[in-house]
């Protein structure tokens, strides 16, 4: 298995350009010691840039996950969306969206 080899992955959602880099791979020593990989995932909101996401308040999310996680997804970027569209049912993003379209009088 080819390890840390980093890919750059660009997509949109819900009007905002999210960018990612992925590492299959991340370490050659997790894959020998537990024969699958462990993958590094790094997103980020680049339009506009770091504008909050469901998965992150800043923007910006650092991720490690079993390579596993991804064998049912064409690439990347179709996880990272399926993540996105499950973490707007969040009950804090729903409120973190509803204050910030709620106009104060103060």
């Amino acid at each position: 298995m080819e390890h840390d080899v980093e890919q750059r992955f660009e997509f949109e959602w819900c009007g905002i350009s999210i960018e990612i880099y992925y590492v299959q791979s991340f370490s050659k020593a997790y894959y020998d010691a537990l024969g699958y990989p462990l993958s590094h995932l790094s997103i980020e909101s680049v339009s506009p840039k770091r504008v909050p996401l469901p998965i992150t308040e800043t923007g910006y999310l650092s991720d490690f996950i079993q390579g596993s996680e991804l064998r049912d997804y064409d690439n990347p970027c179709d996880y990272v969306k399926a993540w996105l569209d499950h973490a707007v049912e969040s009950p804090e993003w729903i409120q973190q969206q509803a204050s910030q379209n709620q106009m104060s009088l103060f």
